[in-house]
């Protein structure tokens, strides 16, 4: 997950047309509070500092996947939430001992560090959902009034057992219903719909030794 944090520019129909990100993480571990996304930063992270400049932050988060399995490599769904961040104490979501709990059951390895953390809040003002090949923009009031999947919680569980003892199956569940012989399959986005399968198309026999 992503987070930027972005400098000032004249404004525009766009909250970051024209805009440069002053620093960026390619992974920023956060826990949704409300319609806010509650983070977990060091006081000496450039990002804290970057905050005396800008409070315009970006985050992209990614459909859940196995761990083992980078989602900016694929082309899977994404949201991008934009809008201000600021710390604990200016925007009181939640308690600073609840943000404590929140994140310690949320992401238990953190425990050890615990107690080097701050919190900040970004409030999204502006949502862009992307399917993996367009874009469409939520409003404000369908993303504050979408409420989590009745199975959010098992979801790390469950991907757990299909990308483990079970993985050897997607590959036979995706080519009979591809058609096509895959590999490196695994499930992600799981909901109370179903979940999704994804893999690498194998190369023929001629094209590997045209490679």
């Amino acid at each position: 997950t992503p987070l930027l944090l972005f400098s000032p520019s004249p404004s525009s129909s766009s909250p970051l047309a024209g805009k440069s990100p002053l620093f960026g993480t390619p992974s920023m571990p956060y826990v949704p509070v409300g319609p806010a996304l509650l983070l977990a930063l060091r006081p000496e992270e450039q990002h804290v500092k970057n905050m005396d400049f800008s409070s315009l932050a970006s985050m992209m988060l990614f459909t859940s996947t196995p761990p083992n399995i980078n989602p900016s490599e694929y082309n899977l769904p994404t949201i991008n939430l934009t809008g201000r961040l600021s710390s604990l104490e200016e925007n009181p979501v939640v308690a600073h001992s609840q943000a404590k709990a929140y994140f310690l059951e949320v992401h238990p390895g953190i425990k050890p560090y615990i107690e080097e953390f701050s919190y900040f809040v970004l409030q999204p003002t502006n949502v862009q959902y992307n399917d993996g090949s367009k874009g469409q923009a939520i409003t404000q009031q369908e993303f504050e009034s979408a409420r989590a999947d009745v199975i959010a919680a098992e979801v790390p569980r469950i991907l757990s057992e299909l990308n483990g003892p079970h993985r050897s199956l997607l590959s036979t569940l995706a080519e009979e219903y591809a058609g096509v012989a895959i590999s490196r399959a695994f499930a992600y986005h799981i909901d109370r719909f179903g979940f999704n399968v994804m893999g690498r198309v194998e190369a023929t026999e001629a094209e590997a030794a045209g490679a």
